[in-house]
């Protein structure tokens, strides 16, 4: 079967999106997904055919006290992950458990890493790996927030007519320019107006 790892950097990250799943996973219509629930706790949810969702966090089971390594994934074969703020897990040792429990040889194998910016740190080394070119199973795929609409102020809001004249933020005029350059995008104002409210208030 297939197992799958949903890791969040944190519990209430990792409830939130069980939660989510759970929901969803009701919500089907049974044409789409009539599969049978078989076990459902806080660990894992159990689907027909050996096919399991494990839920975890970085840094479950473990303390700063605790200096025998990681232990995300020990035990547990891992076909697929979705590994979520890793930017944000507090301890590197977790990510390379995690990593020594995937499946190398499943045809289905798949594993997405995703965070945050957050400076320098494990997901920064792990994107300037990615995007450098030099893996092959290994890609960099940038999502920026001006690609969702929802960051975006309607143009009648109290909050646009005022950020939309405010004084440009610290480096503001530099990364708009290089969107512009490196990505063929001109951010719109009232896309601009949302970065300076949600920066300010």
């Amino acid at each position: 079967g297939v197992s799958l790892a949903v890791v969040a950097d944190k519990v209430d990250t990792m409830l939130a999106i069980r939660q989510a799943f759970r929901f969803m996973v009701k919500s089907l219509p049974k044409d789409v997904f009539d599969v049978e629930v078989l076990g459902d706790d806080k660990d894992a949810m159990i689907l027909p055919e050996g096919r399991v969702i494990y839920w975890r966090h970085a840094g479950s089971r473990r303390t700063e006290s605790d200096r025998s390594g990681g232990r995300l994934g020990r035990g547990t074969g891992i076909t697929c992950a979705h590994m979520t703020e890793v930017g944000y897990w507090k301890h590197d040792s977790e990510y390379d458990a995690i990593q020594a429990s995937f499946s190398e040889m499943h045809p289905a194998r798949f594993v997405v890493e995703e965070s945050t910016a957050g400076g320098a740190g494990l997901f920064k080394e792990l994107w300037e790996q990615a995007e450098s070119g030099n893996m092959v199973s290994k890609r960099a795929i940038f999502l920026p927030w001006w690609r969702d609409s929802r960051y975006d102020l309607p143009r009648d809001s109290e909050a646009f007519k005022h950020y939309v004249k405010a004084d440009p933020l610290d480096g503001e005029v530099d990364w708009v320019y290089e969107i512009k350059d490196k990505y063929g995008v001109e951010l719109k104002d009232s896309q601009i107006a949302w970065y300076r409210y949600i920066v300010n208030e």
